[in-house]
């Protein structure tokens, strides 16, 4: 009956970390993607800004309307990257605790066999 219940915590432990491992692969191709996303959004602000300078109208005020909305999309997309990479902490820090209960388990169960062993001796 112990080795059940043991088996099964292992079991239910094993799946936590292989789901926590699931979230933080997924996490991790959000920020890739939104990386990405902010690459783009700083190439086209560089190259909107170099055609403004090079043009004779730079000042115009669709220049400007284009001008301040990549900014504005560039700040939104950056402010969400810092959201992600507060939860992709907490992810971690989940994943380690889930660890340390899995080997404090494993520990306990070591240490219950080999106080059987012993007391058999």
């Amino acid at each position: 009956m112990p080795d059940d219940i043991m088996s099964l915590a292992l079991r239910v432990m094993e799946q936590a970390i292989a789901d926590n491992d699931a979230d933080l692969r997924q996490m991790m191709d959000e920020m890739r993607k939104r990386r990405e996303a902010l690459d783009r959004l700083r190439k086209a602000l560089a190259e909107l800004t170099r055609i403004r300078e090079a043009s004779a109208s730079g000042e115009s005020d669709f220049f400007k309307s284009i001008s301040d909305f990549l900014a504005g999309s560039l700040q939104s997309v950056g402010d969400a990257t810092g959201l992600m990479q507060q939860r992709l902490q907490m992810l971690m820090d989940r994943r380690s605790k889930a660890m340390e209960m899995l080997s404090n388990i494993l520990k306990k169960q070591s240490d219950t066999a080999s106080c059987i062993i012993k007391n058999l001796k």
